[in-house]
């Protein structure tokens, strides 16, 4: 790849006032990954870029690549993105999530991120469903998917048991294998069916899903599930995300 002049669409996931009137912004890129750019300028009255270099926007960027740096040449935004407060946070949420767990060498999730945030942008109910989606499609992408047997779905005799989900095996256990009651979550069948959903459902089609269990408890689960594979901490942005969905 001619590395001299680059054409990427990507989406902002943090910006940083640079000097007096410029910003660097760290993009997801649909081709390069997630790279930084110095947009010299784009703070002053009239310049053509600045919507570009919002945090969420997703745009077409002409940058130039000198001296391991990127430089901003020209952008068209494609999509700002309707952010009201719930789409600010989960959208926070998940832009702060790949900044603390991005590695260079790993599939470019560009496609993932930019199929959510327009998922979030369309929903006008269960906007918690899609980011709870997105936790289990983001951690499955990092290599820790959980398994869930669609077998057990299939089978109505087992409506009224209960299932025994191990966060440290990622999956369905049995109560003889138990070695300890920690990080283990008891799901209803409804509840197991509702995780299989959020986990195989296309973006467009998540917020459509119906549940009405305990959607603390899904919330509980995905999250610590997340968190502990990546070996992460909580952050702010994530724990406004869970008191959002808490009151779903």
């Amino acid at each position: 790849m001619d590395t001299s002049n680059i054409e990427v669409e990507g989406i902002v996931l943090r910006e940083f006032k640079y000097k007096e009137s410029s910003k660097i912004i760290e993009i997801l890129t649909e081709k390069i990954g997630k790279i930084s750019i110095l947009c010299k300028g784009v703070l002053r009255k009239n310049s053509k870029n600045l919507t570009s270099t919002l945090r969420f926007s997703k745009s077409r960027y002409y940058i130039i690549h000198s001296k391991n740096m990127y430089y901003l040449k020209e952008s068209f935004l494609l999509n700002s993105g309707k952010n009201n407060f719930n789409n600010l946070v989960f959208k926070s949420a998940i832009c702060d999530l790949i900044l603390k767990t991005y590695k260079v060498d790993e599939k470019n999730i560009y496609e993932l991120v930019n199929k959510y945030f327009l998922a979030l942008d369309e929903s006008k109910k269960n906007s918690a469903y899609i980011f709870l989606s997105f936790l289990l499609k983001y951690i499955s992408f990092s290599g820790y998917m959980p398994s869930f047997d669609k077998n057990l779905i299939r089978n109505k005799n087992k409506i009224n048991d209960y299932f025994i989900f191990s966060i440290s095996d990622g999956k369905i256990v049995s109560k003889k294998d138990l070695t300890s009651e920690e990080n283990v979550f008891y799901l209803s069948y409804n509840e197991y069916v509702f995780l299989y959903k959020l986990l195989y459902t296309s973006s467009e089609k998540v917020c459509s899903i119906n549940f009405s269990g305990n959607i603390k408890k899904m919330l509980d689960l995905i999250v610590k599930f997340t968190l502990t594979n990546l070996e992460i901490d909580s952050y702010s942005s994530m724990k406004w995300a869970e008191k959002i969905i808490e009151t779903f």
